[in-house]
């Protein structure tokens, strides 16, 4: 075999080889959904969130975790596309957080945002009418395991309940962003841990964003978590040896006291 042959073969097997190291990289390679990207957002010249930079990836889920009033919701608004950054991009798939996005955002906001004459029944309607990817099946599955009727008004629900069906609406859609704000600290302890269960698999379709100022029962689904002072973002692990390094074994809540108890 002549040295050109040889060098052509070489040449191949080395052009094949780098081919499936790309191949193979791209199948490793994590899709970015939420990217923050020195986010900065005022109200009435008042700076509520502060050089923010976040990033999720599919299959991941974040908790950004701070007290009332530190800037949580903001975040959740700028993520869902219903406010806009005072400086900065907020992109979802690439691209910029707003009408484009919408279809794709299932958001939880702090607060009902449903009439309280409305029932359950109308509220799954409404759903069904705006998200071609809202599955009723989920929706009626989780709405029975927690002994909720469909014909039941919201007046007649209480504040846990209320919560739950919020949660049980964004959880039944197959979004590539899911948003809850706040939906455990309204809610009585002891179903705390099966909103959270709701919540986790929605991990399988896309990412999760979770604000919350509570973080009892959050260790087991967490895959980063943020620390939201005064719209500041003060502490963040991105993954489990950061964590671990700085905080060994501590549990989630314990940390929260610790990083706010001057807060």
């Amino acid at each position: 075999m002549t040295p050109e042959i040889n060098n052509v073969k070489n040449t191949i097997s080395h052009i094949a080889g780098e081919e499936k190291a790309v191949v193979s990289d791209n199948k490793n390679r994590k899709r970015l959904v939420l990217n923050f990207k020195n986010v900065n957002k005022k109200f009435a010249m008042k700076h509520v969130i502060k050089n923010c930079n976040i990033i999720i990836n599919k299959g991941e889920v974040m908790a950004i975790l701070g007290p009332e009033g530190h800037g949580k919701s903001t975040i959740a608004k700028l993520a869902s596309g219903l406010i806009r950054p005072t400086d900065g991009e907020v992109l979802i798939r690439g691209v910029n957080a707003g009408r484009i996005t919408n279809s794709i955002v299932s958001y939880q906001p702090d607060i009902p945002y449903f009439k309280y004459d409305t029932t359950v029944s109308e509220l799954l309607n409404m759903y069904g009418r705006f998200f071609k990817d809202f599955s009723y099946k989920r929706a009626y599955q989780l709405l029975k395991h927690f002994d909720i009727s469909r014909r039941t008004r919201f007046e007649n629900l209480s504040t846990t309940a209320l919560f739950i069906v919020q949660v049980i609406m964004v959880s039944s859609r197959r979004a590539s962003l899911y948003i809850f704000d706040d939906p455990l600290v309204h809610c009585d302890p002891k179903y705390r841990d099966e909103i959270i269960k709701m919540i986790d698999p929605c991990r399988k379709n896309g990412a999760v964003l979770l604000l919350s100022q509570t973080a009892g029962g959050l260790d087991d689904i967490t895959d980063k978590v943020v620390f939201l002072k005064h719209g500041n973002i003060v502490k963040e692990f991105y993954n489990a040896d950061d964590y671990e390094a700085e905080f060994g074994n501590s549990l989630l809540n314990d940390v929260y006291k610790e990083v706010f108890k001057r807060a």
